[in-house]
C-alpha cells in the first residue's frame, strides 16, 4: 500500500476534488470505531485546529472530521 504524509493528504483535501477517505470516530461511546466516507468533497477547513468539513455527495450529508485522525486517503495510508 502507498503512503502519503498528513500534510499532503490535507492539501490534497483541501483541493476539492473528489476523494475516499477513512478516518477513527472519536466519540466518547465510539473510541476506535472505523468510518469509510466515499465520494467526498471539502467544503471548509480550520488551519488551526486541523477540522474539516465535507459534503457526502451520494447524500448531500455535511460531517467534519481532524486531520488526525485520518488515516487513508485514496487508498494511501496517512502518516504523520
Amino acid at each position: 500500500m502507498k503512503s502519503i504524509h498528513f500534510s499532503v493528504a490535507a492539501k490534497v483535501i483541501e483541493a476539492g476534488q473528489p476523494c475516499d477517505i477513512k478516518v477513527w470516530r472519536t466519540s466518547k461511546n465510539n473510541r476506535g470505531e472505523i468510518i469509510e466516507y466515499n465520494n467526498v468533497i471539502c467544503i471548509s477547513h480550520h488551519v488551526r485546529s486541523g477540522n474539516f468539513r465535507i459534503k457526502l455527495l451520494n447524500s448531500g450529508l455535511i460531517r467534519e472530521f481532524n486531520i488526525f485522525c485520518l488515516f487513508e486517503l485514496n487508498q494511501m495510508e496517512v502518516f504523520l
